[in-house]
């Protein structure tokens, strides 16, 4: 099973959490598509592997808006196979977000917000883009995944708080003797 993730470190977090606490989704809209399929769809044996590309091109925050054009891209080759390629999919959704009047988000709330949860808003829109598109193309497609967002994974701390690293199994080395 695919599974597309989005990590961030606990003070981007943060600062998503303020941006979201002070905005509402009050539009979606695309802006852009393009999709393509093969022209025969290719016999699969060892399944779908489904890349995904995304970025935000644009993000600006003025009188009391904020918007995000978020692009997304996303192939699906059989057997891992560049030859089967099934479809491609790109798009470019506009989020606008409604700003609380007292609230002028700063550059860094901005830029943790579209770089997971601005990406994770326009998710459920590509799916559905996607599902659609490939089924008037005659595609026998399954669901696409949830797109996920985590912490990053903190390191180990031992108790003098020092970070620990995990140690890597050693190599047994061979001296000169053993080898001849």
């Amino acid at each position: 099973m695919s599974m597309f993730l989005i990590q961030q470190s606990d003070a981007e977090l943060d600062s998503v959490r303020n941006f979201q606490t002070h905005a509402q989704l009050t539009g979606v809209r695309m802006k852009d598509f393009c999709a393509r399929s093969a022209e025969k769809e290719p016999v699969i044996s060892n399944g779908l592997q489904l890349d995904l590309k995304h970025s935000v091109p644009r993000t600006e925050a003025a009188d009391g808006l904020a918007r995000f054009d978020v692009k997304l891209e996303i192939e699906a080759l059989g057997d891992k196979d560049p030859e089967k390629m099934l479809f491609h999919v790109d798009c470019c959704i506009e989020l606008t977000y409604t700003l609380a009047p007292d609230y002028s988000p700063t550059p860094s709330d901005l830029d943790a917000f579209k770089r997971g949860n601005a990406v994770f808003h326009s998710w459920p829109y590509m799916r559905e883009f996607v599902q659609s598109a490939t089924q008037r193309m005659g595609l026998s497609v399954p669901p696409i995944p949830l797109l996920r967002l985590a912490p990053l994974p903190q390191p180990e701390a031992s108790p003098q708080g020092v970070v620990q690293r995990k140690a890597h199994p050693a190599r047994k080395r061979t001296s000169k003797r053993e080898a001849s």
